[in-house]
């Protein structure tokens, strides 16, 4: 059925009444033998003809929100593809799914650190505006998940919040949370003293960060500054 979407394209528009809440039906059903034609055919649709998905969004968020804990790959890629071709639309749903996904992450990361790493690279498809309004829960999830975990997978968790935190600096209230993230990373610099390419990924949130903010930075530099050279640091782009 993606195929034909696909091959039809715009044509496809007055079939949707007909297609879509069967579709949504058949993923909620959670076939395994189905779950994978049924969400190319929903990627396909979306990216053919996005300006027709608002009409439907109530039985898609319905649907999204009833199984993105089964179906959290295929969900998570569902919402990279929203978030991408109809977020101007759609912003209402989407500041009211970004919760669902930062509950994910939380509930996936103990047992399924793939499905994590996903969900926290999501969050950063969401509209800055939606981000903005959600950064007083957002930042402390983070810091507390980078702050825990030593083996490989839990690292490489880490290192993907960094990025994601990294994408979050552009939001209007970022400058409320400096605080709490300097002092946060810096304890983990402490904790994590042996996972040199960890620690690599902070320096470089901070130094990213410290471009960005420029001179509202300047009064976290003596820290880290003392930091680095405790623990015998070296990174090039942060000159101490």
């Amino acid at each position: 059925m993606s195929y034909i979407v696909k091959h039809l394209a715009q044509d496809c528009v007055e079939f949707l009444p007909v297609i879509i809440p069967p579709l949504m039906i058949l993923i909620k059903s959670n076939d395994q033998d189905l779950i994978f034609d049924l969400y190319q055919c929903l990627y396909a649709i979306i990216a053919s003809v996005p300006a027709s998905i608002n009409k439907f969004s109530d039985i898609i968020f319905e649907t999204i929100n009833e199984v993105i804990v089964t179906q959290s790959i295929q969900v998570l890629e569902l919402i990279k593809l929203l978030n991408i071709n109809c977020k101007e639309m759609l912003t209402t749903d989407m500041f009211l799914l970004l919760p669902k996904v930062l509950q994910l992450v939380e509930y996936k990361r103990a047992h399924d650190v793939q499905v994590a790493i996903k969900a926290v690279n999501t969050i950063g498809d969401f509209q800055i505006s939606i981000l903005s309004n959600y950064l007083y829960i957002i930042i402390p999830m983070l810091l507390r998940i980078c702050s825990n975990g030593v083996s490989t997978d839990e690292i490489k968790l880490n290192i993907e919040v960094l990025k994601t935190i990294d994408t979050l600096k552009n939001c209007q209230t970022f400058r409320e949370h400096m605080g709490q993230i300097i002092h946060s990373l810096l304890q983990v610099m402490e904790t994590h003293i042996s996972q040199i390419p960890y620690l690599s990924q902070i320096l470089e949130l901070i130094t990213n960060i410290a471009e960005k903010l420029t001179i509202d930075f300047a009064p976290y530099i003596p820290l880290i500054q003392k930091a680095i050279r405790r623990n015998k640091l070296t990174f090039e782009r942060f000159d101490v």
